[in-house]
């Protein structure tokens, strides 16, 4: 799991696909953290952003899965909230 999710998405997307790309010759899976939950987690507070900021977007998961070519070991997890909104 690499949590990047404080970062920009752009920053966050690129950055997880370069490890990705060195672990997935090792038949290691990635799970890549982006979106952001509400309340306080590792130090983070969110507890301020607006509902309609949280959790992970479909617009968020299409940034994301463009990238899904580079290996047939690179999946999406997300939380459950917006998805599909």
């Amino acid at each position: 799991m690499l949590d990047l999710s404080e970062e920009v998405d752009e920053e966050n997307i690129e950055t997880c696909v370069k490890y990705f790309t060195e672990m997935a010759k090792m038949k290691i899976w990635l799970e890549m953290e982006i979106g952001i939950t509400g309340g306080v987690e590792d130090g983070v507070d969110n507890s301020g952003v607006s509902k309609d900021k949280l959790y992970t977007s479909s617009e968020q998961v299409g940034r994301a899965s463009i990238h899904a070519d580079c290996e047939p070991q690179l999946c999406g997890a997300w939380q459950s909230g917006r998805i599909g909104s």
